[in-house]
């Protein structure tokens, strides 16, 4: 059994969130934790846990993503996410525009080049 986390639910702001992400890609990128990661990939989610167990707890999805690829992680999707959160955060703009926005954008990337009549 699992020793209990010892982490409380956190919200950061998004220049936090950017910050721990590029830390992250940063460290995943040099040389001896790609080597793991190649060699032995649940030592390496192991030890990437253990390093961000704070950030790995609050945003288990963004973290997995990560470490899973992060020579290949879209930072500027990240980026577009993390301005329209700065914007809400500002009161510039509802939850509700703001997923609209989102929505329709990747909706015209993904499937808007398709005929679905």
């Amino acid at each position: 059994m699992s020793a209990p986390h010892e982490f409380e639910k956190k919200s950061y702001s998004s220049d936090e969130i950017e910050k721990i992400v590029r830390e992250i890609i940063s460290y995943s990128l040099q040389s001896d934790v790609s080597k793991v990661r190649r060699e032995n990939i649940d030592q390496y989610k192991q030890h990437m846990m253990a390093k961000y167990g704070e950030f790995h707890y609050n945003c288990p999805t963004l973290f997995f993503m990560i470490i899973e690829n992060p020579s290949g992680f879209p930072m500027y999707r990240l980026k577009e996410m993390l301005e329209m959160k700065r914007k809400i955060e500002k009161s510039e703009i509802s939850n509700d525009d703001a997923d609209r926005q989102m929505g329709q954008k990747y909706y015209d990337e993904f499937a808007g080049k398709y005929n679905f009549k």
